[in-house]
């Protein structure tokens, strides 16, 4: 495995571990995250978001698990100076899922971005698309129709 891929699953497990995993729904709605891939449908409802100051920024993380593994995993972090509504570049960012032996990351030059719709008092609303690389078929695919559902992100 190289470098940048071990770094992006070292990153995702410090924020799977670092996150609480106890009440992440708000007002009766369970928090998720969906998007579609090459495969089809993929839902996390198993969903952690923090926003962790770095300086003069913060780095967002929201990170996902599903059954019937933990090894089933989503992460998306950037880092900006606040998550207000509007459009962020991700590029910069990590973004990764992985589904048995499926892993998909960002790599250099890959688009994709998150449209945060709301953040009301932490509970957060947005879409997100781009481009990603399957390490096992070795090529980029398209993630479109991402959605960011009631997830409340707590900071620190």
């Amino acid at each position: 495995m190289n470098k940048t891929l071990n770094l992006l699953f070292v990153t995702v497990a410090f924020l799977m571990a670092s996150c609480a995993k106890s009440d992440l729904s708000r007002d009766g709605h369970e928090g998720k995250i969906e998007f579609t891939v090459q495969s089809g449908l993929k839902t996390y409802v198993d969903v952690a978001a923090a926003g962790v100051a770095t300086g003069s920024q913060r780095m967002y993380s929201f990170v996902g698990t599903k059954a019937p593994s933990s090894e089933n995993m989503f992460g998306l972090s950037f880092q900006t100076d606040s998550l207000r509504p509007g459009t962020y570049n991700v590029s910069s960012g990590v973004i990764t899922f992985r589904e048995g032996s499926q892993i998909f990351t960002s790599v250099n030059n890959l688009q994709f971005t998150v449209t945060i719709t709301s953040n009301n008092g932490g509970l957060v609303n947005g879409t997100f698309s781009g481009t990603l690389y399957d390490h096992t078929t070795l090529n980029s695919c398209s993630v479109v129709n991402g959605s960011i559902q009631n997830i409340q992100l707590s900071y620190r």
